[in-house]
């Protein structure tokens, strides 16, 4: 389906949608004015989202803004988190959080290893090889 009955001005949303005639819904939809290279599916399977040559499974690029994956869980005990680049730092916080309070967070002037987790669950900070286990587990 290209645009939607009637004209623009009566209403009508300028967009590219594939609707499923069987089930009555429209699951994808592109609207008019999206930038250029706005989703891009290589032969391979790789999504690029503002790219055209994603580089990975999924590759999402943003020239000015910060690229941002949101998660938001809708209903009963709503709640939203957010992956974040800020190009000093990569953040996971919900939206209650301010992003410098974050409670996980990635500073881009990090070394490497800051923080490891190898897979005897031993746990080093500023270590490659930590060789203890970590202070507090679950049983």
């Amino acid at each position: 389906m290209v645009n939607d009955g009637g004209s623009i001005a009566s209403g009508g949303i300028e967009r590219f949608s594939i609707r499923d005639m069987t089930e009555g819904t429209i699951p994808f939809t592109i609207e008019g004015g999206a930038p250029q290279s706005a989703f891009w599916m290589t032969p391979n399977g790789d999504i690029g989202l503002g790219t055209m040559l994603p580089q990975a499974d999924l590759h999402i690029s943003r020239f000015e803004e910060n690229p941002r994956i949101i998660m938001e869980r809708t209903g009963l005990g709503a709640d939203t988190w957010y992956l974040e680049d800020f190009g000093s730092a990569f953040a996971i916080h919900n939206g209650a959080t301010i992003v410098n309070n974050a409670p996980f967070r990635i500073n881009n002037t990090n070394t490497a290893s800051y923080l490891m987790v190898i897979d005897n669950d031993y746990i080093g900070f500023g270590t490659p090889g930590p060789d203890a286990p970590s202070s507090h587990r679950s049983q």
